[in-house]
């Protein structure tokens, strides 16, 4: 081994190649070990540079491998390497690469030496050019490793296109020299930066794409160069606002993500060959700044998407919390620091806050590590719709669903969790009272069709009775020796009836609750008398079975506003049931007035009693007991029903005590606003139409009645009972034959069914109105349709009396007594609620 003729000692040259390898395992140690305080590539390269001294081309390549594999393993070992840390150290690679076939050209040339010293001074040169090379190639790698450095996300692009045309123009600086980078924009290219055009920088930031020599490098989309410009005048290039313009200029395309965005131009103010050398340089620089401008636009996307993500995270109505690997933060959204009662930003495994309440799953705890999100870092799974209950200290509850998921690196690695929930409350307790409502409807739709059974037999059974004593009595007057019979007949016929019209009732009744059609009749009235007049009427059922019947009353009387008709109803009723499931002792009506002046009727029986296990079910509908004892005569389950909805409707209250095989007690109690100031105990109520007929018995002779029925059953047999009270009667089954026979007979009484085949009853009375009758004096109102609009309508034509269907005969024969008595006096008035309710 030699320098130039002279010889190294093979110990020495052993020592420096021993010395270069542990420089360089040095070296990547401490590239491994710690931050960013050398440039590798460089350093490996100053010691490949080294190796001249040993003279050897196979240590030479050898050394040159080893730097190579060191510069890659530590990159790949460190953790924090990247695809920009990777680039730079390709970048290095090549220095260390073109360094080592320098010094193998160094080497060769002086092994060449070896052979004839006439080459020293030739070999002396190409060193010496060999070295500026390697320094300007170090010095243009320093310039881009500075620039790689000072790319951060933290700076915009702007700022970075200008720290790159600025680094640029370092590198190519010179004088007459300049640098642009221009973009394509639509039809457009836009210089970006640019570098040495002067203070007041270029004469145009625009060109024309057809127009410009960017075109020419985007079409080829490879480096190009003009050395005079003056020969194309048709290409545009940016120039100077002030000084001598750009005659020589060369380009390179930038790309970025794989597609041409646009060009890094170099500019002389003479006119120049440019050398591969230099287009190789240019093109260099531009792949470089293309990996800047990429790496700029990836900070750029991701400032953009960490933006989205805290809009996003910040305004979904659903509660986020996010933990990282370690659990040193648990952070929430403002969603769900709402739900939870923390502020925003706080720190949840700081501040303990999850303390201050307590998570049940399935009715029992769960542990705070044991929530969906901790679950889903630990295990790396993901945990869909988790149902889970917070209960807070000041005894708030919250259901909510939840759901989990871990966060993973592009390796997999996990590196947090997400966890999502929803504020299920309000659904939960609808769901709850949906599953309580469908379980009430099952429950009434299973009653209903027992009821449905039990109302089918009832109908059916007064139905038969009536078709087998109609038959009877036809057959009884047909054998005048039997026809004795016939009042019996007739009686049990008439019951029958009844049996089935209260029974149809009962249903239309409840059926005009539940649509919310129930009207109230208010009237004045002595509560205490109208009791005492229910007792009278129940006292023979209770004679009938040797039950005493008492009634309690106050030795003031009470007078109320309300609907007698129905509070009458309601404690017949209740007399009734006790009477009927009381088989010895007695059974007691009790008025009197609570400490607020609420009136109050007690009815108590010493009867079977009713079960804890159905005394709550006794008002619902269609509910009947099964107890044979309670139940005897297998009603239909709507009385008490009816009772409880009729005082909802007075805004009364029903209630019920009973213990078994000691009796029952029900309690009416009626709001103090329907205390009347009227004290003396007499009703100013409208005397009723079944009174008037008790007190009156007069014959009917002499009045005329128009008769409109267009039902032929029921207009004869109209016809026969008031005709044998001495009435006389005309018929007529429908409008017009009504208003032709109003004008011929002229009537005292007109009696008018509303639903006629031809036309309705109010039109009908209306004309017979206009046609101004002499005798006319009553007009009563035969209909089934009771409705308050109705009822209403007709008032105001001055209809006398209602009756509603099916018509009580005493009620139309106490009317009729009344009118024919009373001449031309005031009309009575009664409304189809009133005996529909009776």
């Amino acid at each position: 081994m030699k320098v130039g003729t002279r010889s190294i000692p093979r110990a020495v040259a052993v020592g420096i190649a021993a010395l270069l390898v542990l420089l360089a395992l040095l070296v990547g140690l401490l590239d491994l070990f710690t931050s960013v305080w050398i440039t590798p590539g460089t350093v490996y390269a100053v010691l490949v540079l080294g190796s001249l001294w040993v003279r050897d081309r196979r240590f030479l390549w050898g050394f040159v491998i080893l730097c190579l594999v060191l510069l890659f393993a530590t990159n790949a070992i460190r953790p924090d390497s990247d695809f920009h840390a990777l680039t730079n150290r390709f970048v290095g690679s090549l220095g260390i690469v073109g360094v080592g076939l320098v010094c193998s050209a160094l080497t060769s040339t002086w092994e060449r030496l070896e052979a004839g010293h006439q080459f020293l001074q030739q070999q002396s040169e190409e060193l010496r050019v060999a070295n500026d090379q390697l320094v300007s190639h170090e010095h243009m790698l320093e310039q881009l490793l500075a620039l790689s450095r000072s790319l951060t996300i933290d700076v915009n692009r702007g700022d970075m296109m200008s720290l790159i045309c600025e680094s640029l123009g370092r590198l190519m600086g010179g004088p007459g020299v300049a640098i642009a980078i221009q973009e394509r924009q639509g039809q457009e290219m836009v210089v970006v930066c640019h570098h040495g055009f002067g203070h007041q920088g270029p004469d145009v930031s625009r060109i024309a794409l057809d127009q410009s020599f960017a075109a020419l490098i985007l079409n080829r989309a490879q480096p190009a160069h003009v050395e005079d410009l003056t020969v194309r005048p048709g290409l545009k290039v940016p120039q100077p606002r002030e000084g001598d313009p750009f005659v020589s200029v060369a380009a390179a395309p930038l790309r970025i993500r794989g597609r041409i965005l646009g060009t890094l131009e170099v500019y002389h103010r003479e006119k120049r060959e440019w050398s591969g050398d230099q287009l190789a340089v240019i093109e260099s620089l531009a792949a470089q700044t293309s990996i800047s401008l990429e790496a700029a636009q990836l900070f750029e996307d991701i400032e953009q998407e960490r933006s989205r993500f805290m809009a996003i995270f910040r305004t979904l109505p659903v509660g986020v919390v996010v933990c990282d690997m370690d659990q040193r933060f648990i952070r929430v959204n403002p969603a769900a620091a709402a739900m939870l009662n923390v502020p925003v930003d706080v720190n949840l495994m700081k501040a303990d806050a999850h303390r201050h309440w307590k998570i049940i799953r399935d009715g029992q705890p769960v542990e705070f590590n044991e929530l969906p999100l901790l679950r889903s870092l630990r295990e790396g799974v993901e945990i869909i719709g988790e149902e889970l209950e917070i209960v807070f200290v000041n005894g708030r509850r919250l259901m909510i669903l939840a759901s989990a998921a871990p966060i993973r690196q592009r390796d997999g690695k996990i590196v947090g969790a997400v966890s999502g929930f929803a504020d299920i409350t309000t659904a939960k307790r609808l769901e709850q009272e949906l599953d309580r409502r469908r379980r009430e409807a099952e429950e009434a739709s299973i009653r209903k069709t027992r009821f449905l059974a039990a109302v089918s037999h009832d109908i059916r059974t007064p139905a038969n009775a009536i078709n087998l004593l109609a038959e009877l009595l036809r057959r009884t007057a047909d054998n005048p020796p039997v026809t004795g019979e016939i009042p019996q007949l007739a009686g049990e016929l008439h019951s029958s009836a009844a049996a089935l019209v209260n029974l149809v009732t009962d249903v239309l009744d409840l059926a005009r609750y539940d649509t919310g059609k129930m009207e109230l009749n208010d009237t004045e009235f002595d509560l205490s008398a109208a009791l005492a007049d229910e007792v009278r009427q129940s006292l023979p059922l209770a004679q009938a079975k040797g039950l005493e019947l008492k009634y309690v009353q106050p030795s003031v009387p009470i007078s109320i506003r309300g609907d007698r008709i129905k509070i009458g109803r309601v404690v017949v009723n209740l007399l009734s049931n006790a009477i009927k499931f009381t088989s010895s002792g007695e059974v007691m009506l009790e008025l009197s007035q609570m400490a607020d002046h609420s009136p109050r009727i007690v009815v108590r029986d010493t009867g079977v009693g009713i079960d804890a296990e159905n005394l709550p079910r006794i008002f619902d509908e269609f509910f009947q007991l099964r107890n044979p004892e309670r139940d005897p005569a297998k009603g239909t389950g709507l009385g008490l029903t009816i009772c409880k909805r009729l005082l909802d409707a007075m805004e009364g209250e029903l209630t019920v005590q009973s213990e078994m095989g000691k009796g029952t007690t029900f309690t009416i109690t009626l709001p103090a606003s329907c205390l009347s100031s009227n004290t003396n105990g007499t009703s100013r109520g409208v005397k009723t139409p079944a009174a008037e007929s008790r007190s009156d018995k007069s014959s009917l002779r002499g009045m005329r009645i128009l008769l409109v029925e267009d039902h032929a059953p029921t207009r004869s047999a109209t016809h026969q009972l008031l005709q044998r009270q001495g009435a006389q009667i005309t018929e007529a089954a429908n409008g017009v034959q009504a208003i032709e026979s109003a004008r011929q007979f002229d009537p005292h009484v007109l009696l008018l069914d509303m639903m006629l085949p031809d036309m309705i009853g109010t039109d009908v009375l209306r004309q017979i109105r206009d046609n101004h009758p002499v005798s006319l004096r009553s007009v009563i109102i035969m209909t089934g349709d009771v409705t308050e609009e109705r009822i209403r309508e007709i008032q105001n034509l001055g209809v006398t009396a209602f009756l509603p269907k099916p018509i009580h005969v005493a009620d139309l024969i106490s009317i009729l007594i009344a009118r024919h008595t009373s001449g031309n006096g005031q009309p009575i008035t009664s409304t189809p609620q009133d005996h529909a309710d009776h």
